[in-house]
């Protein structure tokens, strides 16, 4: 779970129902719901909050989703499963765990 830099909303990962839960924090209410996951794990917005990343731990990739609008823009494909993702904002780089084969990639980010 993260929350976008102004505390309005919570991005919630729902592994059962392979989705991310958008909610308003002021209420708790889900407002949206970001389709097209597997599994998944981790969440990380930036720091911008322009944008999110969604580990899907079976999908072996991570997805970025435009906040503005909750929808996948890109698909970045790993050869193995993902697990949790991360952000240094001094860098502006996400970090993505690859826990089977014990690796941390970096990716950059389409700010």
């Amino acid at each position: 779970m993260d929350f976008t830099p102004d505390g309005q909303f919570a991005y919630i990962s729902c592994r059962l129902d392979n989705d991310i839960a958008v909610v308003r924090t002021s209420d708790l209410q889900v407002v949206a719901r970001i389709p097209g996951c597997s599994h998944p794990t981790g969440v990380s917005v930036l720091p911008s909050g322009e944008y999110v990343y969604l580990a899907n731990y079976h999908g072996n990739n991570v997805l970025v989703a435009r906040t503005s609008d909750n929808t996948v823009v890109e698909t970045l494909r790993f050869g193995t499963q993902t697990d949790y993702t991360a952000v240094d904002p001094n860098r502006n780089e996400v970090y993505v765990g690859c826990p089977d084969v014990d690796q941390i990639w970096v990716v950059g980010n389409p700010e």
